[in-house]
């Protein structure tokens, strides 16, 4: 095969979501499309409740401090071509591309967070897009306020990295919820590296629009989820998924108008490996001959070496999240049709949990 990515991008679509008790199965209905791969779930919804902070930088820096000089606000006339949303955002650089071998973190004004009560769950969120080179790549950090000591403590790093290419906007979503009532600030750091040899190799950066922080009050009910409304509360670590009609693949979506797709109007990009992360949800208290199982349809077209794979996190006694537990073999190769699939979660009873699609692209050797 002469291209190892010639095929199209997964996508994820919903219909019909439901939980079901029948016989002794409770059943999670999901409908998903990979290549398309997606699903619709009922979830553990977050309505949300209360705005504690949002920026837009339509009226320009505001109280940001962007101390290193890399990052800017105003129009994007590279990267995207287009903020997500209004004139402006913030950038690395808004015009071309990067410094090399320059460092800088863009700092939020110090925010007051609320303290929170029963389910109550506070966020960070945004949309943004990105591309960088190779051993360049970008985190989000925070950092609180000691009210004893009155002095601020080190940064800590509460993202994974983002690194690689975005092909589209899309959201990022962070727990901020064990530093209720705590002093904070937030960053967006970004770092420009060099490559094996010591070169410098630069991209059009990070962007980003649309910050807010949230305080959110969840909804145990199960409830049928689709892509209709578009993304509401999933997010995709780094910019692969798309919501919307597919274009390419299956060419339409397994019900309705939207699904979520690794790409929806051609195919995935190379080597970018990204993970669609579903709300959390609760999954309910079974008795001895009940079963819990996510159902979801999905459809799919991966070259050689890459695959598509579900996974689940789950958050223990101690409100601590674990790491992604497989759930699903690989999903590899071509299906001509939509594809119905189950798997089992009773395992995790009376558990919290997400559900993340991860496409998983790999480099011939």
């Amino acid at each position: 095969m002469d291209n190892i990515h010639n095929f199209h991008p997964l996508y994820t679509t919903n219909k019909n979501m439901e939980v079901k008790s029948m016989k002794q199965n409770m059943i999670i209905q999901i409908i998903i499309c990979w290549v398309c791969m997606f699903f619709v779930m009922g979830h553990f919804h977050s309505t949300h409740a209360e705005t504690i902070y949002s920026e837009n930088f339509e009226n320009g820096l505001g109280d940001w401090d962007n101390g290193e000089g890399i990052w800017q606000v105003g129009k994007a006339e590279s990267g995207p071509g287009a903020c997500y949303e209004g004139n402006n955002c913030s950038a690395t650089v808004l015009n071309g591309k990067y410094d090399a071998y320059k460092d800088s973190r863009f700092k939020s004004p110090s925010i007051r967070l609320p303290e929170i009560k029963g389910n109550e769950e506070i966020y960070l969120r945004f949309w943004h897009w990105f591309s960088y080179s190779s051993h360049d790549k970008a985190y989000v950090q925070v950092k609180e306020y000691d009210d004893e000591a009155k002095q601020w403590n080190e940064w800590v790093t509460i993202s994974d990295s983002i690194h690689q290419d975005s092909v589209v906007w899309s959201p990022l979503k962070l727990d901020l919820s064990s530093r209720a009532g705590k002093k904070i600030q937030f960053c967006l750091y970004h770092i420009a590296g060099r490559d094996s040899v010591g070169r410098s190799s630069e991209s059009t950066g990070w962007y980003v629009d649309n910050i807010e922080i949230n305080l959110y009050t969840p909804d145990i009910n199960w409830r049928m989820k689709s892509f209709e409304n578009g993304w509401e509360d999933f997010l995709s670590n780094r910019g692969i998924w798309e919501i919307g009609s597919p274009k390419s693949g299956p060419e339409q979506c397994y019900s309705g108008n939207n699904c979520a797709g690794t790409h929806l109007k051609g195919n995935y990009a190379a080597y970018t490996d990204s993970i669609l992360i579903s709300p959390v949800f609760k999954i309910p208290f079974l008795s001895v001959d009940q079963e819990a199982k996510i159902r979801f349809w999905h459809w799919f077209s991966y070259s050689s070496y890459d695959s598509g794979i579900i996974k689940i996190k789950i958050l223990d006694e101690k409100s601590k999240w674990s790491e992604w537990i497989e759930i699903s073999g690989s999903i590899t190769g071509n299906s001509s049709v939509w594809v119905r699939k189950t798997l089992d979660i009773t395992n995790y009873s009376g558990k919290k949990a997400i559900l993340g699609f991860f496409i998983m692209l790999e480099e011939i050797q």
